[in-house]
């Protein structure tokens, strides 16, 4: 193998490990979400869990998570998330 296709293959193996990370912080992230809301009200709106199933902003997860753990209710943390949708 050639110095060059050494150093894309490397290239391309840390592009996979951070592509591997940032996919597992946005699942774990989206699950967290979704079992909190579950353990807080008792159950998850099927629209509240799409919703976050659909987003891939790994920080808006996070301040919905901040959110919906401070919301007076399922009402509130549902608006919340769902917002104007």
């Amino acid at each position: 193998m050639t110095k060059a296709a050494e150093v894309l293959r490397e290239i391309g193996r840390e592009e996979g490990w951070a592509e591997g990370r940032t996919e597992g912080e946005l699942r774990q992230a989206r699950e967290a979400l979704v079992e909190d809301f579950a353990v807080l009200f008792g159950s998850v709106p099927p629209g509240v869990e799409q919703r976050v199933r659909q987003t891939e902003d790994v920080e808006a997860l996070k301040a919905w998570r901040r959110t919906i753990l401070r919301a007076g209710g399922a009402a509130a943390a549902e608006q919340a998330i769902l917002g104007d949708h």
